[in-house]
């Protein structure tokens, strides 16, 4: 069975990060969970609080530096958008001295959840919270355009024109819309997935099934060392991403780099 590069270099242990964060997994059913697999999954493993609910902002940001490596303006431009959220929970709850926000309200469309996703079904007027739950099949999808065992920017790239075209003419409302900032978002998740829970570009179709079914880290993963990606690479990675997704949308075929 091919397994991801992470799982075969030396555990990394640091302020989250420890040998039994793996064995601490409980499934999210009941819990808050948001359209996010990677929050869903540190919630599961109790490194943010395991109910879903009142994530402490501050605790977020040093999941994500100390624990996960991510740094610079990748890490505030994630920051920036769960202090949004933190301040509609506060303004809702008016609780100035709160800052802390909820699972669920990910859910929000188009600030994280958005339309052309690889593992959701799409927000509609008349269902919402149908993009909350997990779509296995969409799932099994994206596992079905694996190259050589592994998810590759190019395998994620054929998949998401496939959902977006069967968005574009499902007939649902409102229509499918895809914006430039939704394509980032897009574009971020899948080097994120590839980069951060993958390496080099590269995710065992093994560990993308614990990962985006469970939600659960899988096993022998061990994470990012702080500084390791950088984000020049990893902004270069997204811009990169943005550029092959549209142009395999558009032309059914990869472009060469």
């Amino acid at each position: 069975m091919s397994r991801t590069p992470s799982s075969t270099v030396r555990p990394v242990q640091n302020a989250v990060w420890n040998a039994n964060v793996l064995t601490q997994w409980r499934d999210g059913q009941g819990q808050e969970r948001s359209p996010c697999p990677f929050l869903n999954a540190a919630a599961n493993h109790g490194i943010i609080n395991y109910s879903g609910r009142e994530i402490q902002v501050d605790r977020l940001r040093h999941v994500l530096n100390a624990g996960f490596g991510l740094q610079g303006k990748i890490l505030d431009t994630l920051m920036n958008g769960a202090q949004d959220f933190a301040n509609k929970e506060k303004q809702r709850a008016q609780d100035s001295a709160s800052n802390h926000f909820n699972l669920e309200q990910l859910l929000e469309h188009g600030v994280i959840e958005h339309d052309g996703s690889l593992t959701r079904e799409r927000h509609t007027s008349a269902d919402p919270k149908r993009a909350l739950a997990r779509n296995n099949a969409a799932i099994d999808g994206l596992l079905s355009h694996a190259e050589n065992g592994y998810l590759t920017y190019s395998s994620v790239a054929y998949w998401r024109s496939a959902v977006r075209h069967k968005e574009e003419k499902d007939g649902l409302q409102p229509p499918t819309s895809i914006p430039w900032k939704s394509k980032l978002t897009a574009a971020g998740e899948t080097v994120l997935l590839l980069e951060v829970i993958g390496r080099n570009g590269k995710l065992a179709v093994a560990d993308a099934e614990c990962f985006l079914k469970q939600e659960r880290f899988p096993d022998g993963f061990t994470p990012v060392k702080p500084g390791e990606l950088g984000t020049t690479y990893l902004g270069w990675q997204i811009l990169k991403t943005v550029v092959r997704e549209e142009y395999v949308h558009r032309f059914g075929k990869q472009k060469t780099d």
